[in-house]
């Protein structure tokens, strides 16, 4: 895709530097507006779907920061966005654990009001679909052809849904602006059924407590000790749900376990200097576990 028309053409040299992620800067525009700057290399279709993404995102009511257009910085292609100031939930967090419970409850509820959006479909990619897809690349290399089908029958148990997905789900992607969270990087948000987050929550945290090497190379939980990390995972399970029910928190959690048995293993196409060896165990995991026929989602 090309350059869009009726861009904002700006240069970095006037702009003030405040964040700078994998791929992207950010920078101040003013005090209403910042620009996300990815580098050069990065498509310009990749950023209009990112555009698109939270676009719809913010028409849908999802909590998030407005899109004002596309922009060029220095022959770079980037986003403008309103500005959300600089409180981050995750670095509060981390600042006043005395409160870590109190701020994980508050999450909750807003990923849970994210939950509530249903999309338009025609602008979002699916999912569901789009797991799928990544894990047909798993055969030939960690996988074969009758295991990847044994992994995709997880897919059966998921219910279509026209929900609003993030994608990268935890308290590092939000803002607090004036008492109230902002979702933010929307880079990856779809439609489906919340599994999908409520996954990446499981991973991040739960496999961190369990893993202290997993926990230290991961930004949103490096900051916190097993115990905490255990103790974020289970606030955000019962809050997020708003129940008192046992069994049924008991189940939740172990259906999204079961789902990242299998979603862990697409770490595999993503980080190549990993031995595929230490994943033979978590494989056999998940082989195991849809091999059980696991039920319909409780949730």
């Amino acid at each position: 895709m090309k350059e869009p028309g009726g861009l904002f053409e700006l240069h970095a040299a006037d702009l003030e530097l405040i964040g700078e992620g994998g791929n992207s800067r950010v920078y101040r525009l003013d005090g209403n507006k910042v620009v996300k700057v990815f580098h050069k290399d990065i498509p310009w279709d990749m950023v209009h779907y990112e555009y698109d993404r939270s676009c719809e995102a913010y028409d849908a009511g999802v909590p998030c920061a407005a899109c004002f257009g596309m922009a060029r910085v220095d022959g770079c292609p980037g986003i403008v966005y309103e500005n959300l100031g600089s409180r981050n939930l995750l670095s509060m967090i981390a600042r006043d654990k005395a409160h870590l419970q109190d701020y994980i409850r508050d999450f909750a509820h807003q990923v849970r009001v994210m939950h509530s959006r249903s999309v338009d479909t025609a602008r979002l990619k699916d999912a569901k679909q789009v797991f799928e897809a990544y894990l047909n690349r798993l055969e030939g290399h960690l996988c074969s052809p009758d295991e990847v089908s044994s992994l995709k029958r997880i897919c059966a148990v998921i219910p279509d849904r026209t929900t609003f997905i993030h994608g990268d789900c935890h308290p590092g992607n939000v803002m607090e602006r004036g008492g109230e969270l902002i979702l933010i990087d929307l880079s990856s948000c779809g439609y489906g059924h919340p599994v999908f987050d409520l996954a990446g929550m499981y991973s991040i945290y739960m496999l961190s407590a369990q893993d202290e090497n997993r926990r230290g190379h991961l930004v949103p939980a490096r900051d916190f000790t097993a115990p905490e990390c255990r103790a974020i995972w289970e606030t955000f399970l019962r809050s997020y749900f708003e129940s008192a029910d046992e069994a049924f928190l008991q189940k939740a959690g172990e259906q999204i376990q079961g789902f990242v048995r299998v979603r862990r293993l697409l770490r595999t196409l993503i980080v190549k200097d990993e031995d595929l060896h230490l994943y033979y165990e978590a494989k056999q995991e998940a082989l195991t576990y849809v091999d059980q026929n696991p039920g319909p989602l409780c949730f």
